[in-house]
């Protein structure tokens, strides 16, 4: 069968294929990127893919997490980050950040602030929501600490990775078609990617999965609508023959290449030769004479 995969980024699929564990579906902190590097002073490159758990407002380090007495929250800062909060740490980036990462890993580029901003408080928000749970509630008899990582007790010298996240199978003779759950082989593939060192699937395909709460419901939603053509997340389709090809979920249960329809481009804006042939196209479409039928007519060509 074909099988459908949510992306993971290139620094997770190191940490996988060396064995690390991949994050069980129930820890809800994210895969590091290179944007948290300049929210957490503790991050440094090579830990990028590892999932982490910190607050990034200025004053959080994991010693003092760590040593904090533990109230309803457990957080070092129990409420939501303000505006004040943000520009407190832009300016604790700007005088001390950014000339730790060009020392460090050559890295002086400051992201868009508005994306770093924006980066700021959503992990504010999911520190603030998870820590209390990590450390005192229902995770806590699995959970374990280091430093700004996130780690299970049973493998407590290793760092948890990102996931590939199943999205679904496919059937072998036809591109795309998603084949229903009731199939006796998909529970046996399911189990393989499970066990496999150098995928560790940690839950079924997103397609199949029916949430009944409104939170999660939303999720879903949320997740869906990223794999949709107007959306920037396409999914790793491998094929039975080994193909892969990037693809799109078009509704129902059809898959579809990215390369389908020409407006299908938003993809393109997450990767570094995308941005250069949307360029290179938006300036063509601008020089294209309005008239037709001439020799120096773009269309003759």
């Amino acid at each position: 069968m074909g099988i459908a995969v949510r992306g993971t980024s290139t620094m997770a699929h190191m940490g996988i294929e060396s064995g690390n564990p991949t994050k069980a579906e129930e820890y809800k902190s994210k895969t590091s990127k290179e944007i948290d590097l300049w929210l957490c002073d503790e991050l440094t490159y090579r830990d990028l893919g590892s999932v982490v758990h910190y607050d990034p407002r200025v004053g959080w380090s994991s010693d003092k997490a760590a040593r904090h007495t533990m109230t309803n929250t457990s957080s070092l800062i129990p409420r939501k980050a303000n505006e004040n909060d943000w520009l407190q740490k832009l300016e604790h980036i700007e005088k001390v950040r950014k000339p730790q990462l060009k020392m460090l890993a050559g890295i002086d580029q400051f992201p868009k602030k508005d994306r770093l901003r924006a980066k700021f408080f959503k992990r504010s928000e999911e520190y603030l929501t998870e820590d209390y749970n990590y450390r005192q509630g229902d995770y806590a008899p699995y959970t374990t600490f280091s430093g700004p990582f996130i780690r299970l007790k049973v493998r407590q010298s290793d760092n948890m990775f990102g996931d590939h996240d199943l999205f679904g199978f496919t059937y072998m003779s036809d591109y795309g078609l998603l084949a229903s759950l009731n199939m006796s082989s998909i529970a046996n593939i399911q189990r393989a990617l499970q066990q496999a060192f150098n995928f560790q699937a940690q839950h079924g395909g997103i397609w199949y999965w029916r949430p009944e709460e409104p939170s999660r419901v939303r999720i879903k939603n949320i997740i869906m609508m990223a794999h949709y053509p107007n959306g920037n997340e396409p999914l790793v389709y491998i094929q039975p023959n080994k193909q892969i090809t990037a693809a799109y979920f078009i509704g129902g249960n059809r898959l579809e290449s990215v390369w389908k329809e020409s407006s299908w481009t938003k993809w393109m804006e997450t990767t570094g030769t995308g941005k250069l042939y949307l360029k290179y196209k938006a300036k063509i479409e601008v020089k294209k004479p309005k008239k037709s039928g001439c020799w120096w007519d773009w269309d003759c060509f």
